[in-house]
């Protein structure tokens, strides 16, 4: 379950239809873009409740930025808040004591239920060790089903940049699986 939160107003300027139109412009940007993000950071982390706080914090994070600027297109909006919630969790994996514990435990199983595919503990370990970008790519395209358009947003490229991560990332997986005597197909 998702939890709803509302603008505080101290991210508001002060000028009351200018504050109400930015506010109503951000709540909208949050109702569109909450579940995909928690949905992200829930597979990332492998905690529902970490998720939901990597949640608020990117949106705090993005509210607090935007307070005095121009708030940029819905495209853009999505993309700075994926990245924020990235960095965020990524922070908060770097400075976790049990680093190693936590990941190999949650960061790509699936918590939605046996419906979406899973990969074998021997997998993952070949997922986690993937260079951070392309084991986004490959969490984003394998986990939570997105398409190249939804990944380049994500990422900030192009559909065929996005294409040609995958692949490399792919091909990289199928390098080390192939070394390490796992096979992919299972």
């Amino acid at each position: 379950m998702v939890r709803v939160c509302s603008i505080d107003p101290i991210f508001l300027p002060e000028n009351g239809s200018l504050a109400e139109n930015l506010q109503n412009r951000l709540n909208d940007l949050y109702a569109a873009n909450r579940r995909d993000i928690y949905a992200y950071l829930s597979r990332m982390s492998g905690d529902p409740d970490l998720a939901l706080d990597l949640l608020q914090d990117a949106f705090v994070n993005f509210f607090a930025h935007y307070k005095e600027r121009p708030v940029p297109d819905d495209g853009s909006c999505r993309r700075i808040l994926f990245r924020i919630a990235r960095n965020l969790f990524l922070n908060h994996v770097k400075s976790a004591a049990n680093k190693n514990s936590r990941l190999e435990e949650g960061a790509l199983s699936d918590p939605s239920g046996p419906d979406k595919e899973d990969f074998s503990p021997a997998v993952r370990r070949l997922i986690l060790a993937l260079p951070e970008r392309e084991r986004t790519a490959i969490v984003l395209r394998y986990l939570d089903s997105l398409k190249l358009e939804e990944i380049g947003l994500i990422l900030g490229l192009s559909v065929s940049a996005s294409s040609r991560l995958i692949q490399k990332a792919e091909k990289m997986l199928e390098w080390e699986a192939r070394k390490a005597g796992i096979s992919l197909d299972d």
